[in-house]
């Protein structure tokens, strides 16, 4: 071929593009003019049968700083990176950046984080509050008694460390972080690496968490002082990593990523208005000692996402679709100067363009092509429309490598793409799976089957299959090893279901194993339940024996350690109660307790309250359960005196003194977490006294009683219950001839409620209460209705008989505005009647009652004003504040 020829035909290569282009030597028939090649860097992909590789590139970190509930931003700059394919290689994150950050590395999907965030009622996460559901009655009936409630080491008042121990935030992360794929202590081997950032309180240190209890080190992260508890945690004491470093740029670097992202959802500090609690002061404070760091932070990212100028409190969780779509809107805007540092250099030397007469593709059958690979011959293409397409083919997951090359074959220009595809898959097989058999397993990788294995299709099935599992509860289920046999191209895969090994209880010092181990009923040998292990957790916490209660799990080869940690609480007790109602005046108690006795989880509690017209001292000894039953007791000693109007016909007759001294004991059954069912036996002694006027018995009774006993109490909270019912249903027998009583009678009573709410603020509430005793019940144990809570228009005990009966209906509303406390706007309409003798019942002894009430929800107890009137009487206005004891 002559020299003048070679010329002409390299002319004609180039000429559409007004290039020249120098070969390297003289073309000859398939000389290869341009080779374009990927660089290859081993890919994380612990769960795939082969090595695997994966495109040479600068590793992307972010750094997810603190900011309260503003850090919701993070999860929309997590969605815009997913859909415009911007890969993750590091999280590294501080306060809410660590909960974002670890769950996206846990394997959530930002969709799926933000759906979380969503379902999480963020007013009620602080507070701990035990969940009544998971409290035995005894639990629930001594709560909301004391304005004042004070524990004790030894004579020594112990101040509470913060607001909240966080035991709704850890269960709410222990909860989200066991359903999610992946589950490792070392969080280098998390689907994205993680290090959350903390503060050691005792050394003043900055903390870097690369390994651990995932839950825990999230929760250390976010423990603004004050508000939240200090995390003990690998010997350490650790608070919010705010406090030193609230943008954690430079431990991004560090992690080795090459291109840190910062992304800042801090905000400016708080107006005078704001500062009304000692966090916000708190928050103020570290704020300010931050802002010289965060600058220097903000320095040294190579691209900010910014959201510092959103005036937006961290608190408002109203707010939350608008920061997430805000992240969203400004990551599109960074985005053109991520993708510049993203993309590859070009060549020094070489040409820019070419012009292809044609394209091929070398490839075994079966390798698919990307439907955006354009293949039309007769055109201009630059090397890095080549480097493109080769990244597109082998972003479909099945090649093991892939370069591209322009030859000239005769006179034509033509640009070969050869494909290498990793080793075929013809089977899959599965080990160690006992829950679910091999025909629920296999359909989810048949996709994958019959074609080289995919990387992208085999990490989708991989994370199906823990899906699979971890909808039936078993979240500690994993893929503990895959091999692949070339020679039977087959891919055999291993499971651990999730085993438990052993169970280790720690921190608690006082209380016995067996009071733990009867509430969390998992065992060693036994598969890791999601939804028993959560029920063990409410109920101990729900003891109320705990701060807080913390679950962590350790994979040991193919099983799993389960450590339950405890920070117990002083069990000796001081509580102080007070309240005022127009009808009793003013009273209130103190009272010493030990909530402990002797690590069973028995408590002891000695009693004594004084008011103008009540005075009782009490000594109660009380077993939610005994040993490992379900059996409860109770035993009591008490001593009361009580003055009180007598009435007949709804006029004043007279004022009596009324004194009791004796006991009862209680032997039950636990009706589950929410009732008890009691035989009880009781012996008391009774005076009456006259204070003024007539027309009532008195003198002193000795009387010896048996009876049945059964609550049940399924209200959601107490005072105000939203949802839920009551009901308590008695049988009460004395006799003289057999147990000795100085009268013998029976009586029964029956009283139920429920609550039902719709459309969030308006409460229905319905109640029924009857009683009927024999004609020889003495006056002291007879029925009496009347007052504020029971029927309005009358006075308490107003009507008194053998037999009652009272129909109540009424309707709450739940004020949207909260000046200070929850206000709540009721009206009720009660019907009912006493009798002496239920043979001379008329319809005429019936009365109705109507009434309205505003009432108030306040730290101190309720506060209610109330106005009502009943058939034929004066209307009357009532007033009580405190609560019920």
């Amino acid at each position: 071929m002559s020299a003048g020829r070679h010329i002409r035909r390299i002319l004609l290569i180039c000429f559409p593009a007004a290039l020249i282009i120098a070969p390297q030597s003289p073309a000859e028939p398939d000389h290869i003019l341009y080779r374009v090649d990927l660089r290859w860097t081993p890919a994380r992909a612990p769960l795939f049968p082969v090595p695997a590789g994966q495109i040479a590139r600068p590793k992307i970190g972010l750094a997810l700083s603190g900011g309260g509930l503003r850090g919701v931003a993070h999860i929309g700059v997590l969605k815009c990176l997913e859909d415009h394919r911007i890969p993750i290689d590091l999280l590294c994150g501080t306060s809410i950046g660590s909960i974002v950050g670890g769950l996206y590395a846990s394997g959530y999907s930002a969709d799926e984080i933000w759906d979380q965030f969503q379902a999480i009622n963020w007013k009620e996460i602080w507070s701990d509050a035990p969940n009544r559901a998971f409290q035995f009655l005894a639990e629930k009936q001594k709560r909301h008694r004391a304005i004042l409630q004070l524990r004790l080491d030894g004579w020594k008042v112990v101040l509470p460390e913060a607001l909240a121990p966080g035991q709704k935030l850890s269960d709410a992360l222990t909860d989200l972080l066991l359903k999610a794929p992946f589950h490792e202590n070392d969080f280098n081997c998390l689907r994205v690496p993680l290090r959350i950032v903390a503060t050691d309180l005792i050394t003043g240190d900055k903390v870097v968490l690369t390994h651990g209890d995932l839950v825990e080190a999230m929760r250390a992260s976010i423990a603004v002082p004050l508000l939240l508890h200090p995390v003990s945690y690998q010997n350490r004491l650790l608070v919010d990593g705010g406090l030193l470093d609230n943008l954690p740029v430079e431990e991004t670097r560090e992690a080795g990523a090459d291109i840190v992202i910062a992304v800042n959802a801090t905000s400016n500090l708080h107006t005078s208005q704001d500062l009304e609690t000692p966090w916000k002061i708190a928050d103020q404070v570290t704020t300010i000692m931050q802002k010289e760091h965060k600058r220097r932070q903000l320095e040294l990212a190579d691209i900010v996402i910014d959201f510092q100028d959103l005036q937006m409190l961290s608190t408002n969780a109203e707010l939350l679709p608008e920061l997430y779509e805000e992240g969203q809107r400004r990551t599109r805007a960074a985005l053109p100067a991520l993708q510049a540092l993203l993309a590859p250099e070009a060549p020094h030397s070489g040409p820019t363009s070419f012009y292809i007469h044609r394209q091929r593709i070398r490839a075994p059958a079966g390798v698919r092509l990307p439907a955006s690979l354009d293949t039309t011959a007769g055109r201009l293409i630059t090397p890095a429309q080549i480097r493109d397409n080769l990244e597109a083919l082998y972003e479909q997951g099945q090649l093991d490598s892939c370069f591209a090359d322009i030859r000239v074959e005769r006179t034509d220009t033509v640009l070969c793409y050869h494909l290498f595809p990793r080793p075929w898959l013809h089977q899959v097989q599965f080990s160690g799976n006992t829950v679910l058999p091999d025909s629920v397993l296999q359909p989810l990788f048949e996709s994958q089957l019959h074609q080289p294995l995919n990387l992208h299709g085999w990490q989708k099935a991989c994370t199906a299959l823990l899906q699979k599992y971890r909808r039936r509860g078993y979240s500690l289920a994993a893929i503990r090893k895959v091999h692949y046999d070339a020679a039977k191209q087959t891919a055999y895969v291993t499971i651990g279901e999730g085993l438990i090994s052993k169970l280790f209880f720690t921190g608690n010092r006082t209380t016995r194993h067996m009071v733990i181990a009867r509430d969390f009923t998992l065992k060693p040998g036994e598969y890791f339940q999601l939804e028993q292990a959560k029920r063990g957790l409410a109920n101990l916490y729900g003891s109320g024996l705990f701060n807080s209660v913390v679950l962590r799990t350790h994979r040991i080869d193919s099983s799993w350690n389960l450590a339950l940690h405890f920070d117990e609480k002083k069990y000796n007790l001081l509580r102080l109660g007070a309240r005022y109602d127009d009808e009793r005046l003013g009273r209130g108690f103190i009272e010493y307790a030990h909530e402990n006795l002797f690590g069973s989880g028995n408590e002891i509690t000695l009693h004594g309250g004084y008011g103008r017209k009540d005075q009782v001292a009490m000594l109660t000894f009380n077993a939610n359960r005994i040993f490992k039953t379900y059996l409860t007791s109770q035993m009591q000693l008490y001593h009361r005196e009580n003055k009180n109007y007598y009435y007949e016909q709804f006029v004043e007759r007279g004022q009596y003194e009324r004194h009791s001294k004796g006991g009862h004991f209680r032997l039950g059954s636990q009706l589950g977490r929410f009732g008890t069912l009691w035989a009880i036996a009781r012996s008391e002694h009774i005076s009456i006294h006259s204070l003024q006027g007539g027309g009532y018995d008195t003198g002193d009774l000795h009387i010896n009683t048996l009876g049945l006993n059964s609550i049940v109490d399924t209200r959601d909270r107490v005072p105000f219950p939203f949802s839920g019912k009551y009901h308590e249903f008695m049988y009460e027998v004395s006799s003289g001839k057999f147990l000795g009583a100085g009268l013998s009678y029976f009586k029964v009573e029956n009283y139920l409620v429920g609550y039902w709410t719709f459309k969030r603020r308006n409460t229905l509430c319905q109640k029924v209460y009857w009683g009927t005793s024999d004609l020889t019940t003495p006056f002291s144990e007879q029925f009496r209705l009347g007052g504020e809570t029971t029927f309005y228009g009358l006075r308490e005990g107003e009507m008194q008989g053998r037999h009652a009966i009272l129909l109540s209906g009424e309707y709450r509303y739940s004020i949207p505005y909260k000046p200070l406390w929850e206000m709540f706007f009721s009206l009720r309409v009660d019907f009912g009647g006493t009798w002496k003798n239920a043979v001379k019942v008329n319809a005429t002894d019936f009365i109705t009652g109507h009434g309205v009430s505003l009432s108030f929800s306040s730290p101190l107890g309720p506060l209610s004003i109330s106005y009502g009137q009943a058939s034929h009487h004066r209307p009357r206005v009532y007033f009580s504040f405190g609560y019920t004891f």
